[in-house]
């Protein structure tokens, strides 16, 4: 299919519509106390004296919007809608994670501890000034970590783009329904407007899972916001069209 037509079946607002739905995962873990810490993510909810820590991706997540993606089927090499020539930089992970992509010069990269059982923060690209996304409290001997948002609220024209590594129990393929492929590797790409980033005053959400070849996945969220979200997405996906995945 033409990149064009890519785009359109992978769009739409956040009502059912008559393609596939996106897959929505909510990942949970139980908050331990080991060696006096007890550590958390995205927000801390107590049941019969347990924490339950949801939200383990530390980035921006996702509420169950709904977007129309194409059917297996139809998975192509993602290629970008339009070419815009701006100045980038290569991003470089690949010792620990085995991920390299270009991205815009002019958004920079932030790198925060934000780590679980089932969750790795890779980095954070933005054009907006980003804050640590987690807290830290001690009350009675034990230190408590709590993490969200790298920002309250995207400026006009923000854009806000998370990379993390995924892995939890489960069966079956990593991606279970990719529609698209990513430096050779099966992946998932879906386009929600508003979608989970309505949170940070966005009007679109991109999200795109890829497979490693040595097991668990990628996850990409990017968070944009007008003027300027048609630009921004081309500029995305020109940023997946250079990923190189090495393990």
């Amino acid at each position: 299919p033409e990149p064009s037509a890519i785009s359109a079946a992978m769009r739409s607002p956040d009502v059912p519509g008559s393609g596939q739905p996106v897959r929505v995962r909510n990942r949970f873990l139980v908050g331990v106390v080991e060696r006096g810490v007890k550590a958390s993510r995205i927000g801390v909810i107590g049941v019969v004296g347990v924490l339950v820590v949801a939200g383990c991706s530390g980035h921006p997540g996702r509420n169950g919007s709904v977007a129309t993606t194409l059917p297996t089927s139809a998975a192509s090499t993602l290629r970008p809608t339009t070419t815009t020539s701006v100045a980038t930089q290569r991003f470089v992970a690949a010792t620990d994670f085995g991920l390299t992509f270009d991205h815009p010069r002019v958004w920079s990269e932030s790198r925060y501890r934000n780590s679980s059982s089932f969750s790795d923060l890779i980095v954070y690209v933005s054009n907006t000034k980003l804050h640590d996304p987690c807290t830290t409290t001690h009350v009675a001997g034990e230190v408590t970590t709590i993490c969200g948002d790298p920002v309250t609220r995207l400026a006009s024209g923000g854009v806000l783009v998370s990379w993390s590594n995924i892995g939890y129990p489960h069966t079956g393929p990593e991606i279970p329904h990719p529609n698209m492929t990513i430096d050779g590797r099966p992946a998932h790409v879906s386009v929600s407007e508003p979608g989970d980033c309505a949170r940070l005053g966005a009007q679109e959400t991109m999200t795109v899972d890829i497979a490693r070849p040595i097991g668990n996945h990628y996850e990409m969220v990017a968070c944009l916001r007008a003027p300027g979200v048609t630009r921004d997405e081309a500029l995305i996906r020109q940023m997946l069209t250079s990923v190189r995945i090495s393990g």
